[in-house]
C-alpha cells in the first residue's frame, strides 16, 4: 500500500512540474517583465497594391507571443495604420510622434530594455 502512495506523490510532482512549464514563464520571473515593447503594423497594402491584413496579423501575433514569453501587457503598445478596425485592442495610429512618445512613456515605467518591431515591406529590394 505504501508503494501506491509513493507513486501518487511522484505523479503529483511530475504533473505539477508539467503544469508549470506548460503555462510558460510567470511574468514576474521573466527577464522581460520590465521591458517596454512597441509593435507596429506599418502598412496595409500587398505588393499588388490591394488591401492586406498581413501586417496587422503580424502585429497581433507578435504581441501575443511577446506577452506569452513574459513581456507585461501593460508595457506593450500596438500601432496600426488602420486602428479603427481593431477596437478590441485599441492600437495607436502608426505615426512617428505617437510611437516615439509612447516608447518614452513605456521606458519610464519599464526601464530594463526595449523592443521595437515593425511589420512592413519595402517598395523595392533593400539588399
Amino acid at each position: 500500500m505504501r508503494r501506491v502512495g509513493g507513486l501518487r506523490s511522484v505523479f503529483a510532482l511530475v504533473f505539477s512540474a508539467w503544469a508549470l512549464m506548460a503555462g510558460g514563464p510567470a511574468q514576474a520571473d521573466s527577464p522581460f517583465a520590465h521591458w517596454a515593447a512597441i509593435v507596429v503594423a506599418g502598412d496595409w497594402h500587398a505588393h499588388s497594391g490591394g488591401p492586406s491584413e498581413a501586417f496587422d496579423n503580424a502585429r497581433r501575433d507578435v504581441s501575443k507571443e511577446l506577452i506569452r514569453i513574459g513581456f507585461a501587457a501593460d508595457n506593450l503598445k500596438q500601432f496600426s495604420v488602420r486602428p479603427e478596425r481593431y477596437k478590441d485592442i485599441n492600437p495607436g495610429k502608426t505615426e512617428p510622434k505617437g510611437i516615439f512618445d509612447t516608447l518614452v512613456a513605456l521606458t519610464t515605467k519599464a526601464p530594463d530594455g526595449c523592443l521595437v518591431y515593425f511589420s512592413s515591406h519595402a517598395r523595392r529590394p533593400v539588399w
